[in-house]
């Protein structure tokens, strides 16, 4: 499409205003896109709630349509590009994520937004997953999914739904956190699935 775009503005103007133009046009093009998608979801889905649904529902297929959108045009065009940076949390806030203040997101990879609540001082490393559905037995079932203060979350680790970090807990790398699980706080968890490995003398949990 980028290249479609820039032939369109040489052939409408020089090759040099083309060139300066060009920018300003791709980034107004993809930021509709994603305000589109954004719009598609708060139409669809509305706030996404802790629920059980068939397979084959209209839910389902509601969930799923923007779920692929997000996946296909606002991971790979926007999201992959803002990693790291302050401004994917504003695009995260967009589509429903509660996020607090200080969070660094490493991951495109989260689903079910409004189940989703990341608090202050929160680190999500590299293509780690926030997933808050499961099919099980072919029902949909999702379930909130919250990392409070000062947690860290290691690389391509993934979180399922129905799942608690206390504040400062943190889940190894390439680790899987059960659903319902709690991590203490101040405990550091890894594995799969995680384990408790070491517990920090400040935490009141034995």
């Amino acid at each position: 499409m980028d290249v479609i775009t820039f032939v369109t503005l040489k052939n409408l103007y020089s090759f040099l205003i083309a060139l300066l133009i060009f920018p300003f046009f791709s980034v107004c093009y993809v930021v509709g896109e994603v305000l589109i998608i954004a719009l598609l979801k708060w139409t669809l889905l509305g706030t996404c709630r802790e629920t059980s649904a068939p397979m084959w529902s209209a839910e389902v297929y509601r969930n799923e349509f923007i779920t692929g959108l997000f996946d296909t045009v606002v991971v790979p065009f926007l999201l992959e590009t803002l990693l790291g940076t302050p401004f994917i949390v504003v695009i995260l806030r967009l589509f429903g994520v509660k996020i607090d203040k200080y969070v660094y997101v490493g991951t495109p990879y989260i689903s079910e937004f409004d189940l989703v609540e990341i608090q202050d001082s929160v680190c999500l490393n590299r293509d780690c997953t926030i997933q808050t559905h499961l099919f099980e037995g072919r029902v949909f079932k999702t379930g909130p999914i919250v990392i409070e203060k000062g947690c860290s979350v290691g690389d391509r680790s993934i979180l399922l739904y129905s799942t608690t970090m206390e504040n400062y807990s943190s889940l190894g790398s390439f680790s899987l956190l059960m659903k319902g699980e709690v991590l203490y706080p101040f405990s550091f968890w890894e594995g799969i699935p995680a384990k408790r490995k070491y517990q920090s003398k400040f935490s009141d949990k034995v």
